[in-house]
């Protein structure tokens, strides 16, 4: 996954928009004045969770896209810690720096329990559903609701003590973080801060079915720029702030509010074509898909493409699958093929699996998918093979396959 735009020049064209335009540097970002020397500013990113930046080919969508874009300038990268420690809200953040290559990694520890209610309370249980227009899913409680602002609060004490200054562009990520500029703000930062939304933006009156929605808004307005995937999104988010504050939008996306400047406009994400092109073709002569060619003549076959996160979807899907396919046979009697891909396994946190509405997940992967597969050994007779990125792209451009890509 790649942003289209990058997140320098997004800053660059923001400026212009409110009419304070900036030098820019080599690099097509925005820049400081020092004698005869533009220097860069400093791109400080932030999200919920620190990717695997070592090895970008293997890591998640946003990993990906972050990476690539600190790789090119340098830059800082906050998120939380893969461990947890519970410590009073009033002391120090207790934070863990690393250097790779131009990017620095800064991971911030935080209390297991208010996590989990932040995560898997408010984020996932109230603002995700309600995003993706799922009323009948959406559960706000107020202890959901107190860790949400208070997690937040404590990354916006860690960031504001690792800022050098006010030339560093901060790019927050998605729907955890939704308050953080306002709670910058209120510890004086002043820093341009820009907001990046990776799920759908609901219209008005689905929003206001959270109580807090007018909260929302004003910390959305807290972003100098406020990024969404689709036009759809930009002006659900338009509308809703119109209907909150009576704020509208003019035609280049901008509002005038408390004498500041905000900007939304749509950034649309896509995948890294000429990466994935490469990858088929240097795989199309590859040994293994010469024998999955031979193993599915004749047999209906699935190839899917995902996330195989077990404490998410990927049981539901693999649950629906088995049901879609119950009672086709083929002549030889066997079970159609299903393919997906396969993530190698990173260091990452284990997610907290005693919040209200996330059951949990198996302890490791190969127990759950020996339960799903059933005695079966022999590869010939199993019905699902996780294959690498490398053999997806090969199949989806094979000649006798017929790959459906959804979401």
């Amino acid at each position: 996954m790649l942003l289209l735009q990058r997140p320098d020049e997004i800053f660059n064209e923001a400026s212009q928009t409110v009419g304070d335009p900036l030098e820019r540097d080599a690099l097509g970002g925005e820049a400081e004045l020092t004698g005869d020397r533009a220097i860069p500013r400093r791109l400080v990113v932030v999200s919920n969770r620190l990717g695997s930046i070592r090895d970008l080919s293997q890591a998640g969508g946003l990993a990906v896209g972050i990476g690539d874009a600190l790789a090119e300038r340098g830059g800082l990268w906050l998120g939380a810690s893969a461990e947890y420690q519970d410590y009073a809200a009033s002391d120090e953040p207790l934070i863990r720096l690393e250097r790779v290559g131009k990017i620095e990694t800064a991971a911030l520890t935080l209390p297991y329990e208010e996590y989990s209610l932040y995560y898997n309370g408010y984020a996932n249980s109230t603002l995700w559903p309600l995003f993706h227009y799922r009323l009948d899913l959406v559960n706000h409680r107020a202890e959901f609701l107190h860790a949400y602002r208070q997690i937040n609060a404590r990354f916006a004490k860690a960031l504001a003590g690792l800022l050098s200054g006010n030339d560093d562009l901060v790019w927050v990520h998605d729907y955890h973080l939704i308050p953080l500029a306002a709670q910058l703000r209120r510890l004086g930062v002043r820093n341009r801060i820009g907001f990046f939304l990776h799920i759908p933006f609901p219209p008005p009156d689905l929003f206001v079915a959270t109580p807090d929605h007018e909260e929302l808004i004003d910390d959305l307005l807290q972003y100098d720029v406020v990024g969404f995937q689709t036009e759809t999104d930009v002006g659900n988010f338009r509308r809703s702030v119109q209907a909150a504050n009576s704020i509208t939008f003019d035609i280049n996306g901008s509002a005038e509010m408390n004498g500041r400047t905000v900007l939304s406009r749509c950034f649309p994400i896509g995948i890294d074509v000429d990466s994935i092109a490469r990858m088929a073709n240097e795989a199309a002569e590859d040994v293994q898909i010469d024998s999955m060619r031979r193993q599915i003549l004749g047999l209906k076959q699935i190839i899917g493409v995902d996330r195989l996160d077990y404490s998410k979807v990927f049981p539901a899907a693999w649950r629906l699958s088995r049901v879609f396919w119950k009672g086709i046979r083929n002549t030889s009697g066997r079970q159609p093929i299903c393919r997906l891909r396969r993530r190698r396994a990173r260091r990452s946190a284990p997610m907290p699996t005693s919040g209200p509405s996330l059951k949990q997940p198996p302890a490791r992967s190969t127990e759950d998918t020996r339960i799903w597969l059933g005695p079966r050994s022999a590869t010939s007779t199993v019905p699902y093979h996780a294959l690498g990125l490398l053999a997806c792209c090969a199949l989806a451009r094979s000649d006798w396959s017929r790959p459906c890509v959804t979401e």
